[in-house]
Order: structure tokens, then C-alpha cells, then sequence
């Protein structure tokens, strides 16, 4: 049976799909979803030309015109000083930005409503308030929307911005029922509450006065909660640590054999695994840093294993700084080695780059990885940033942030099957599933430990296990009897098995599943008359509407189906549409006699079952077929 097409080939299976994947992998690059366009901003200026409003390009000018990937816009009085703030979310990070109003105070007048429904809805959704100003020729409308705009939802508050001579003479209130109320008297720069049915009006005063103002410095919260102006200096410290794998080797600086990154043990607890090149300049100077304060970072429990990122010859031998090898190790970097710090610099951000020089990895002694710096860090950093991460994981989660804040959820554990599917791709079968063995417990509750079963039994057959290729499809199928890849896999590994019963349910469990599915048709087709049950492949394969996605091959298997099944007409189509399309090798008389020899098993059988009017038939159709190819 020929292999067909199939998510075999497919490098990780998702819930979002192919189309998800790759959209992910390019925002993940770093490409953009608008092209890096900038966000705009325009001032409606009052005037019109034949009827069209003219509006100024005040982008550049408002400080708004950022190359963000912008989606949402949210307007608000969020400092209540009367004049509106922006609130800018963001598909990328920064995921959420805070433009403050910094309107000077003298300049600024207007009114602000809050309604309250008492008949109608309580957030009087659907409201209407006219503000009627004297001698103006104009009515200013606001309503109350439970929605302003993609994604978004700006404040309930009504906002009237007035100029300075606007002078208030009613206002007017139209609620959801259609009943209107009218109010005077009300004073500029002022906030009132109006609730329906009630005729007075009466100070609104905010209750969240805690608000975000100005543009503060980052600030990192210490162990005791004593802030720091140094945040991170350049460092990422993880909330929760990424547990690494066992299997990872190093080469030895003198000897070119691989060694396992030893972690350290006894008096340290922490290992720096530093990436340097020897044309690095700053590479350099960070190593000599490092290596001046040596004493220091033993004393903080630190060890030091430095690896040279280039191939090593002649010119680069010698070690970049004279330092005891007990207090920074050096070494070289291995293509596999960089693939998996790679890895895990991608589990860590969601912006997928290549790994800068210099950068460092700073791992626990139980294999966590438990802090990234992209640049230089310095001893003192890395002794003060040990001691922000030797607490628990609850105080851990505030050093991780630049400023202090409330958490909206508990600290949720890191997602662990991600990282063994990539470990699948980049270190393979072996490193992947001593992993996932390592961390059963949390791959396990995986909700979709489903795919990564599928994903190990793809592997598995790529090494030709075939055995247990076999125990990941059907656990996969336990765990999710709705994986309809695994169904396909697992029957085309049973029919190379010859495991063919198996197989054609297989196959007709995942047609049940996906009933469009040609390829899975073709494959039960074929698979039906491999144990002799032709005129039911005939049928099955008759049913496929399309053959544009079935490769030759497999459309000459199907040729000879319909031969042995006596059906002329179809096996003739699919013949002479293979030779069509690939004349080398299909017009081999070989090919030929094994399209002779499946006709003349269906003559034998149809005598056979004294079937003679079938038998005539097929031999009148083979005749008429016969003459039309003479030339």
C-alpha cells in the first residue's frame, strides 16, 4: 500500500490548526499584524468643505502615533480632572497603554453625567442626554452604549467638553422607555448623578481615587517589599522557573569531548550558563567582570560556566580570561546545545529572536531555569538578583514585575507540554520523552496531552518502532476519541503491519468523524480489498467526488480496485487520467499487465459464480476500451 498523505508530516498538532500555527510563527518572528503601520489621530477642526468635515492630523503631535499592533480604544475621565484619557490595547506588547489627558487645569470646562436606571436597566444602557448650552445654534447629544468600538468599552460616564463662553441652560434626558426628563441649574465642571424618575440631581464623587498618573519609572519590588530603581538591570527573573532537561552536553575546552552541563552542587546553588564569542567585545569585558569577582559569586552560591559559540581553531584556544577553572568554567558550544537554549529562550518570550551575544542563562540546582539576561550582567547583579529569587513563589512572582500591583488569579504552574513537544522537534525522542517521564505528573493534566501522544507515536514510526508507534495512537485515541489524525495514522500503520481488519476500522472510525475526508476513503477502499472484500472497496471508492489530492500511485491502486471489482469504466478514467498526468512510469507495459491480470481475476470470478451475463460485460467493455487506444 503506498503511503499517503497524511499529518504525519505535520511538525506539531494543535487546536488552532495549520493556520493557526503559522500566523503564530509570524507574529512570533516578529512580523507585524498591520505592517508596522502607525496609529493615527485626527482633530476634527469644525469646518467643512462642500458639506465634508475637515480633519488635522494631530498624530505625531499627541504622542499617539505608535508602531503598536493597536486593536481597542477605551475613553475615559480615568483621573477625573474633566478632560478624557485613553486607554490603547494592543495585540503585541506592550499589551495595554495609558495615555494620560494633561489638559492644563485653566483650560479645562465641562460637564459629567452618571445615570442610573431605576424602571429601566440600572446602567441605563440605551439612555439619551441632550445638553442645550444658551444662544448656541447646536445641541450636544451623548448616549450611554454598552459597547463603544472593536473589542473595546469606554466609561458610562457621559463627557461634555465645553468652551470657555459655553454657558449650560437645560439638559435633557431621554431614558430607555422613552420617558424625558429635564433639568436646570446644573454648574459647569462638575460630575452630578441622575437617576431615573427622580427630579434632583445630586455630586457624583468617584470612588477609585487610587489612579495611574503620569508616566512612573519602572520599579521592582525587593523580597521585603522595598522598591528598586535597578529593575532587572537588563535581566528577565522568571515568576515561575522552566524545569530543563537532564540531557544537555557541553565540549570540554582542552579535550573536545561532549560533558553534561553539571549543575551546580555542594556549596553552589546556582549556575550561570554564559553564551560568549571571542569577537564580542562586550562578551569580554562582562567575562573579565565575572572573573574579577569571583569571590563574590562563590560566596552568593554562584558558579559560572562560560561557552564559546564559535568553532574552535588556533586563533581562539586560550581561555578570554585568566581565572581558576573551579570558579568559571569554560567550554564550547555544541549546534545541538544552541538549539535548546534557543528552545528555551522561546519558552520564556513570546517574541521568537535569535539569541544575542552576550546572554546568559541562570539555572537552580534542581534544573530550573529561573532568570534570562539578554546583554552583559554584572556580578552584583547577579548577586542581588539571587536573593530577590531564594523566597517563595508567591514573593518570587512580585520581583518578577517593575512595579507593585494586585494579582488578578493565583500563580498558575508553567505549561510543561509545550516544552516537551519542542524538545520533540529540536533535541528528539529520546530527550522528549525522558522529559515528559520526569514531569509526568503536570503533562499528564495536559488538556491536550492528547497531542502529544500523537506527536510521539509520529516519531516512534519515523524510527520504524512500529510497536509503539502503535501504544501512542491508541492512547492518544483513549485520552480524545475525537482525534481524527490519530485514526488515520494508526490505520495506515496497521494495514503496513498487515494488520488489516484493525486497520478498516480505523479507517471507518475516522470517516464517522470526517465523512469528506477522500484520502481516508481511498485508504479503506484499498484496505477492503486487501482482505477480499473488493466489491466493497468498489463502492467506497466510488464515493470520492474529487481526486485532485490522491497521487498517482494511489490512483492506480484505485484503478486496479475497480478492475478486480469488473467495473471497466471507472478503472479506465482512473488509468488513463494517471498516464495523463505522469506518462513515466504508468505507460509501462508492466503497469499495463498488472491492470490485465486484475480484469481477468474479476472474469474468474464472475464464471466462477455463474455470473456469464458480468463476465460478457466486462470483456465487451475491455474490447471497446482496447480498440479506442489503437492508433
Amino acid at each position: 500500500m503506498s503511503q499517503g498523505a497524511s499529518a504525519i508530516n505535520d511538525p506539531v498538532l494543535g487546536a488552532g490548526g495549520r493556520q493557526g500555527r503559522e500566523l503564530q510563527q509570524l507574529i512570533r518572528s516578529g512580523r507585524s499584524f498591520s505592517g508596522r503601520e502607525r496609529n493615527c489621530f485626527f482633530l476634527n477642526t469644525g469646518q467643512s468643505v462642500g458639506g465634508t468635515p475637515r480633519f488635522a492630523n494631530l498624530s505625531a503631535g499627541s504622542g499617539l502615533d505608535l508602531s503598536d499592533d493597536a486593536r481597542a480604544v477605551g475613553v475615559s475621565d480615568w483621573d477625573h480632572d474633566g478632560d478624557l484619557d485613553l486607554w490603547i490595547a494592543n495585540r503585541s506588547g506592550p499589551q495595554l497603554r495609558y495615555f494620560q489627558n494633561m489638559l492644563p487645569a485653566d483650560s479645562r470646562k465641562y460637564l459629567s453625567l452618571k445615570l442610573e436606571g431605576t424602571r429601566s436597566n440600572r446602567d441605563a444602557i440605551g439612555a439619551r442626554a441632550t445638553l442645550v448650552l444658551r444662544d448656541a445654534p447646536f445641541l450636544i447629544t451623548r448616549s450611554v452604549k454598552a459597547g463603544s468600538g472593536y473589542l473595546s468599552q469606554s466609561s458610562k460616564r457621559l463627557h461634555f467638553g465645553l468652551n470657555a463662553s459655553d454657558d449650560i441652560e437645560e439638559l435633557r434626558v431621554t431614558w430607555p422607555d422613552g420617558s424625558v426628563q429635564s433639568f436646570q441649574g446644573l454648574q459647569e465642571n462638575r460630575c452630578y448623578l441622575i437617576q431615573e424618575g427622580n427630579s434632583s440631581v445630586s455630586d457624583w464623587t468617584p470612588t477609585n481615587t487610587d489612579v495611574v498618573a503620569g508616566d512612573p519609572e519602572p520599579q521592582a519590588r525587593g523580597t521585603d517589599g522595598s522598591q528598586h530603581d535597578d529593575y532587572q538591570n537588563g535581566g528577565t527573573l522568571l515568576s515561575v522557573p522552566l524545569p530543563l532537561p537532564d540531557d544537555l552536553h557541553y565540549l570540554n575546552w582542552e579535550r573536545d569531548e561532549e560533558v553534561k552541563v553539571r549543575l551546580a552542587k555542594g556549596d553552589s546553588q546556582w549556575t550561570l550558563v554564559n553564551l560568549w564569542a571571542p569577537w564580542c567585545l562586550p562578551c569580554l569585558k562582562e567575562l573579565q567582570e565575572l572573573a574579577d569577582h569571583r569571590e563574590a559569586l562563590r560566596a552568593a552560591g554562584i558558579q559560572v560556566l562560560a561557552l564559546c559559540v564559535d568553532e574552535k581553531n588556533a586563533f581562539n584556544e586560550a581561555p578570554p580570561v585568566e581565572t581558576d577553572s573551579s570558579k568559571i568554567r569554560f567550554g564550547w558550544t555544541t549546534h545541538r546545545l544552541l538549539d535548546q537554549f534557543q528552545l528555551f529562550h522561546n519558552d520564556v518570550f513570546d517574541l521568537h529572536l535569535n539569541l544575542p551575544l552576550p546572554c546568559s542563562f541562570l539555572i537552580d540546582e534542581e534544573s530550573n531555569l529561573v532568570a534570562f539576561y539578554r546583554g552583559s550582567v554584572t556580578a552584583s547583579q547577579l548577586v542581588e538578583h539571587v536573593e530577590r529569587l531564594s523566597v517563595t513563589d508567591e514573593l518570587r512572582r512580585d520581583a518578577s514585575v517593575p512595579f507593585a500591583g494586585r494579582w488578578s488569579g493565583t500563580l498558575r504552574p508553567r505549561r510543561l507540554l509545550a516544552t516537551a513537544l519542542s524538545l520533540l522537534e529540536v533535541s528528539g525522542l529520546d530527550v522528549a520523552i525522558h522529559y515528559v517521564q520526569r514531569h509526568q505528573a503536570s503533562v499528564n493534566k495536559d488538556p491536550e496531552f492528547d497531542v502529544l501522544l500523537f506527536n510521539l507515536g509520529q516519531q516512534f514510526s519515523v524510527r520504524a518502532d512500529y510497536d509503539r508507534a502503535e501504544k501512542m495512537y491508541l492512547a492518544a485515541i483513549q485520552r480524545n476519541p475525537q482525534l481524527a489524525p490519530a485514526y488515520f495514522n494508526l490505520g495506515v500503520l496497521l494495514a503496513q503491519k498487515k494488520s488489516y481488519l484493525k486497520a478498516i476500522e480505523n479507517f471507518q472510525q475516522l470517516l464517522k468523524l470526517t465523512p469528506q475526508d477522500r484520502v481516508a476513503r481511498f485508504y479503506l477502499g484499498v484496505t477492503l480489498a486487501r482482505v477480499g472484500r473488493v466489491d466493497q472497496a468498489a463502492d467506497e471508492l466510488s464515493t470520492i467526488d474529487s481526486w485532485g489530492n490522491l497521487k498517482p500511485g494511489q490512483q492506480f491502486e484505485a484503478a486496479i480496485v475497480f478492475a478486480l471489482s469488473g467495473d471497466v469504466d471507472r478503472s479506465r478514467e482512473r488509468y488513463e487520467f494517471v498516464v495523463k498526468q505522469s506518462p513515466l512510469p504508468y505507460e509501462d507495459e508492466r503497469y499495463q499487465r498488472q491492470l490485465l491480470a486484475a480484469f481477468e481475476v474479476a472474469l474468474e470470478d464472475a464464471q466462477e459464480q455463474g455470473q456469464r451475463s458480468r463476465a460478457s460485460a466486462i470483456r465487451k467493455d475491455l474490447e471497446s476500451w482496447f480498440d479506442s487506444s489503437k492508433p
